[in-house]
């Protein structure tokens, strides 16, 4: 965090890219999985420097045609930090119901 804090980049615009994969490994990229990119932008509010909310709207990687091989080793080390890091537990608001589980419960 400091080091974001004190980067001169930190008053700009500040993109978001978003992989939705189906199987939990982003290596084994798919074409089912959904990508998406939005965009965070700076305002002022009483004075302090706020964000706008990055609206990222996916769609399906209908184009997807692999990964090279020095694509695949950084995504081999991406998939494993996040194994690395999996939460212990999930706020429930994060998780969203299937319908049908909605009305039962």
């Amino acid at each position: 965090p400091s080091a974001w804090a004190t980067d001169a980049r930190n008053g700009g615009e500040l993109g978001i890219a978003v992989t939705l994969d189906t199987d939990g490994r982003i290596v084994t990229g798919s074409k089912d999985d959904l990508i998406g990119f939005g965009i965070s932008k700076p305002v002022t509010i009483g004075g302090s420097l706020e964000r706008t909310e990055a609206i990222i709207k996916t769609s399906v990687r209908s184009n997807f045609r692999g990964y090279t091989e020095q694509q695949e080793t950084l995504l081999y080390r991406i998939d494993d930090e996040l194994d690395r890091r999996k939460p212990c537990e999930v706020d429930e608001v994060a998780i969203k119901k299937p319908a049908a589980e909605e009305k039962k419960g």
